[in-house]
């Protein structure tokens, strides 16, 4: 099996609740947008809590199939102990395409919420 197939065929994480995630907001794994260029303080900031969101992976029982995921879908945020830029390296170093999935915000949110994270601001 390519690396093109197994990625894309790779389903969402069967979360149960007891991810090292759960219970997180979700905005604490996804760099802030900005309206205009950063600062650097802004980049910093964003550097650390990126850090700090991969180190709540760290031992995590759904490490590997998130960061599967993560690579096969997800062109933004923290997954599976993996950042934006890693999870490039790993597609561009295996001929790996990512097969974005295009889903309405409210819908990916009720998908996250279901698997135990809390939605930013409720």
């Amino acid at each position: 099996m390519s690396d093109v197939t197994k990625f894309s065929q790779v389903p969402f994480p069967d979360f149960d609740g007891t991810q090292n995630c759960a219970g997180k907001d979700v905005e604490d794994f996804y760099r802030p947008t900005y309206d205009k260029s950063p600062t650097k303080a802004e980049i910093d900031k964003d550097y650390r809590k990126e850090l700090k969101a991969m180190q709540v992976c760290q031992g995590c029982a759904f490490w590997f199939p998130c960061q599967e995921w993560g690579i096969a879908n997800e062109e933004f945020g923290v997954w599976g102990g993996t950042s934006e830029q890693q999870r490039r390296s790993i597609r561009k170093a295996n001929g790996v395409e990512i097969r974005p999935i295009r889903v309405r915000q409210d819908a990916w949110y009720t998908r996250v919420t279901q698997a135990g994270h809390k939605r930013a601001g409720i």
